[in-house]
């Protein structure tokens, strides 16, 4: 039985990406995109040149170019992360009344709501916090607040 030498940089791709959740950083990522690369190179028959041309040019440019965008979005989880949802408007559907939670509809989903202060239900508060599944509420739009 002889295996086809694309299988191999496919499989050293998987392997390479598992890495890339054991050791953050992007790095073992490239490498992946390098092994497809030379699996893609020795599918259309190149000879080992090519494939180490192509492999080491897949890395370079994701470490140049794709890389740099990924550390961009690590960095600053508004983007994608929870932080984004500080400030929004929700709507209280069941009384927050401390230390006891409550609920609240962001976007049409309901959440479980906390405050330091009571909420009725129907009246609008602000997120000041994100934590877990958990809202945390305030009557002033934290983004909003006179600074003086």
């Amino acid at each position: 039985m002889q295996i086809d030498i694309w299988l191999v940089w496919l499989i050293a791709a998987c392997i390479a990406a598992l890495l890339e959740l054991m050791i953050p950083g992007f790095f073992m990522l490239s490498v992946s995109i390098g092994c497809l690369g030379v699996m893609i190179a020795s599918l259309f028959s190149l000879n080992g040149t090519w494939q180490v041309a192509i492999g080491l040019s897949a890395m370079v440019l994701f470490m140049a170019f794709i890389r740099p965008l990924l550390y961009a979005t690590k960095k600053d989880p508004g983007i994608w992360g929870r932080s984004r949802l500080i400030g929004k408007a929700v709507t209280v559907t069941k009384d927050i009344v401390p230390p006891a939670k409550g609920r609240a509809t962001l976007s049409g989903i309901e959440w479980d709501a906390e405050s330091k202060e009571p909420i009725n239900a129907g009246e609008t508060a602000y997120i000041e916090s994100v934590g877990g599944a958990t809202l945390y509420l305030v009557k002033v739009n934290p983004l909003k607040k006179d600074r003086r």
